[in-house]
């Protein structure tokens, strides 16, 4: 019954728009504005027009159903769409929109909903970046917060009655990730409800009867609700949940896996395949690696380099020595950005620590949503400056700015004859390979700072391809994980490599994106390069990846193939 009335309000919706607009545009649009409606604190947090400021998602069970049913009557009717009838913006619309659709359809077999618990991003981290967007300052924004608060409690409690649902089915996080997240909890619960993120509008605000109010709402409602999903984790769950690290342990955990490396990637791949691939990225690094090795240290032995690159790695004495650090990388870049690219995003960026509530979290880019808010936002990790090394994080702030993630965005959100989707929607195997190509493209623009700086970049290999398919297909241990990391990466430190396998362990398949990724766009380079010979304009080649967006990588090769076919 759900599903004939999801459907009946599509057609409803679908027949207002379509007079006005192209089937497959108004179809995007309503896969965009559905996901608002489900997650209305995105609209907040990113600042969205006429933002729904007072809800939070419907996280309960029946929304799953619901938010499936939509989606699968939106897919009936994108494929009967004649994709030869289309323009060109609409045909990559459709494209795009059918490979998110598809692919996540595939991954409902994972059952995430009913395990998933993140110590990166899960909702203990995603509220408490709410509380920094939530707006107030008028008697309205007031009230919105209030209402909004009072409902945190529920979310939580859902939280609790999936994951109960969870156990019975036979699916869990693994231990190691519970009892990470039961610390955070620990940690968020001893800070008093005054300096506690949920008290942050509160500060932003002159009424004191607004403060009060809200502090009877955190400290009678929300922080007793906490320590009760708190005490469940740890009395309840944590007995219950797998010892092994791997998705595979859970009911179809292979299928999810391999449906999870398509929703990353955007390619149909198996796992054997992926770690074949890893192999390959490991081998091309190692190469560069033994190259400048040799032009540095006059060795080409690997082993030797690695431990002559691990005696030399340079930390930071402060965090105001690392934001100046990243600042003046980026000032190189910015600079030289028209030396490789004719079309330069409009869009401004700043960077941000990342909050001292979110310890744990990486370094990352927020893109804008819309092209008139302010920039978009480059949230850098300062609370272990002590053990970051400098080229890393040189190669960091190009991987997220310049040339990387905000150029890519910018460039995404600029688009001209866009549809809505194709300015907002990304995947990971275009975005974060645009990413990590960047990171070698700053070498060739020489932009690191030093020799060092340029070795340590090569030691980010694209491991990910190996270790994620290792811990989530082959069955590998937490030890098997950290080892490998260790074996290869001599300028990372211990906490490091331990986060970033905390990190394959909650996201399968998100590490693999980045080598597979880079490797088609450094292959497509090359191709271009040898069909064009002396024609080739790094310019122009740039501009081609990035003209249509975040889209699937085996439609940007059959763009780049049609564009040299041409030339």
């Amino acid at each position: 019954m759900k599903k004939i009335i999801a459907f009946s309000l599509l057609l409803l919706i679908c027949n207002f728009y379509f007079a006005q607009d192209s089937k497959v545009n108004q179809l995007a649009d309503l896969y965009i504005n559905q996901a608002f409606k489900t997650h209305p604190e995105y609209g907040t947090m990113y600042g969205i027009e006429n933002a729904d400021n007072v809800n939070l998602g419907d996280n309960s069970m029946n929304a799953i159903e619901i938010q499936e049913n939509f989606e699968d009557s939106l897919f009936a009717e994108l494929i009967k769409i004649d994709k030869k009838s289309l323009t060109k913006v609409d045909l990559l619309t459709y494209e795009v929109l059918f490979e998110t659709l598809e692919s996540d359809k595939e991954c409902r077999i994972c059952k995430e909903d009913l395990w998933l618990l993140s110590h990166l991003d899960g909702w203990h981290i995603g509220i408490s970046r709410l509380c920094e967007a939530q707006p107030v300052g008028s008697e309205l924004n007031r009230k919105n917060t209030l209402k909004r608060w009072i409902k945190i409690p529920v979310f939580i409690q859902n939280e609790m009655d999936k994951l109960k649902e969870g156990l019975k089915q036979g699916y869990s996080t693994p231990k190691v990730i519970v009892e990470l997240i039961i610390t955070q909890l620990d940690e968020q619960l001893a800070i008093p409800f005054k300096e506690s993120p949920y008290y942050i509008p509160a500060t932003k605000d002159t009424l004191k009867y607004f403060g009060l109010e809200l502090e009877k709402i955190i400290s009678n409602q929300i922080y007793p609700k906490i320590k009760e999903y708190r005490d469940f984790l740890q009395f309840n769950y944590l007995p219950k949940a797998k010892s092994n690290i791997g998705v595979s342990s859970n009911p179809d955990g292979f299928k999810c896996y391999e449906a999870k490396l398509r929703a990353n990637t955007t390619l149909k791949i198996s796992a054997n395949q992926m770690y074949e691939n890893g192999v390959k990225r490991l081998n091309f690094r190692k190469e560069k690696i033994i190259k400048i090795g040799n032009e540095l240290f006059k060795t080409s032995n690997f082993d030797t380099i690695k431990s002559i690159v691990s005696d030399t790695s340079e930390t930071f004495k402060s965090k105001e020595e690392l934001i100046q650090y990243t600042k003046n990388a980026l000032s190189r870049a910015e600079e030289k950005l028209p030396h490789y690219f004719n079309i330069i995003t409009k869009q401004k960026y700043k960077i941000e620590p990342i909050p001292a509530y979110a310890s744990m979290a990486i370094n990352e880019y927020q893109k804008p949503m819309h092209k008139d808010v302010d920039s978009g936002v480059f949230y850098i990790q300062l609370y272990d400056f002590k053990h970051q090394n400098k080229g890393l994080i040189e190669a960091l702030a190009f991987h997220e700015v310049y040339p990387g993630h905000h150029l890519q965005g910018g460039i995404q959100l600029d688009l001209a004859n866009s549809s809505k989707l194709l300015e907002l929607i990304g995947n990971g195997g275009f975005n974060e390979g645009w990413a990590r190509y960047s990171e070698l493209l700053a070498d060739e623009m020489n932009l690191y700072s030093n020799d060092t700086n340029r070795i340590n970049l090569y030691f980010r290999f694209g491991i990910g391809m190996i270790v994620d398919p290792g811990i989530h297909a082959k069955n590998w241990t937490h030890s098997d994980a950290i080892k490998y990391y260790t074996d290869y990466c001599p300028n990372l430190s211990k906490k490091a490599i331990e986060n970033l396998v905390l990190r394959i362990i909650i996201t399968p398949g998100q590490m693999t994106s980045y080598g597979t990724g880079e490797s088609v766009f450094l292959a497509l380079r090359k191709k271009a390069e040898e069909k064009l010979g002396d024609k080739f304009d790094i310019k122009v080649f740039h501009d081609k990846c990035l003209e249509n967006g975040s889209i699937p990588l085996n439609l940007l090769e059959k763009n780049i193939n049609d564009w040299l076919e041409q030339n």
